[in-house]
């Protein structure tokens, strides 16, 4: 029998939830982050169930150090939360930075975007931070209603009169020394082995 691991400081909402897998799975529950990181490492566990607010470490900080430890890397993680916030939204993904292609003339065909004459590109983008955060959260929105999974690029425009427009997805950005995508994995502090590390277990772990 497969082995779930609840980790969540509310004695009734673990008990409730024990109480529906049970009959289909070996259920443990733990009540705080440090029992939870410390159940974990077994390495038993086929899935954990994690509670966002908790006292003494939150559960994103529970993930990420599940997410750097070998042994627990690849457990499949489902966060519990009742925050709806677009920063709390954000949290559960790893975010590049917003970047900015200019155009002085013309399309961007394959020619400019590989061999730019007319167009530059800038990553971080040159907007304020009130538009960026607003890009950021059509990017998420977009990424969460297509049922994405992995890694993705989320292309937008940005009309004259500040409109966000969603353009498309590409699911299989470029690794090119002219891909936008490590540049802003790069721009947001994000090296490429360590791109490499999230997209690799990503797709091995079916994460975001």
């Amino acid at each position: 029998m497969e082995k779930v691991l609840i980790v969540d400081d509310s004695i009734v909402q673990a008990a409730q939830l024990k109480s529906i897998l049970d009959d289909d799975y070996d259920v443990t529950a733990v009540h705080t982050a440090a029992d939870g990181l410390s159940q974990a490492s077994s390495g038993e566990y086929s899935l954990i169930l994690l509670d966002v607010i908790m006292p003494d470490m939150d559960g994103f900080d529970l993930l990420k150090k599940l997410q750097e430890e070998l042994i627990t890397q690849h457990i499949p993680v489902i966060l519990i939360t009742g925050l709806a916030a677009i920063e709390h939204e954000q949290r559960g993904l790893t975010l590049g930075a917003v970047d900015e292609i200019h155009l002085a003339g013309g399309l961007l065909d394959h020619g400019e975007k590989y061999h730019p004459v007319t167009s530059v590109t800038w990553a971080p983008a040159r907007l304020p931070e009130e538009v960026t955060a607003r890009i950021k959260e059509t990017a998420v929105a977009v990424y969460r209603a297509l049922d994405c999974a992995g890694f993705a690029r989320v292309d937008l425009f940005l009309t004259p009169d500040q409109r966000v427009l969603f353009h498309e997805v590409n699911t299989i950005p470029g690794f090119t020394p002219h891909s936008r995508y490590p540049a802003m994995m790069a721009a947001a502090g994000i090296s490429i082995p360590e791109v490499l590390d999230l997209v690799i277990s990503s797709a091995t772990e079916g994460g975001e």
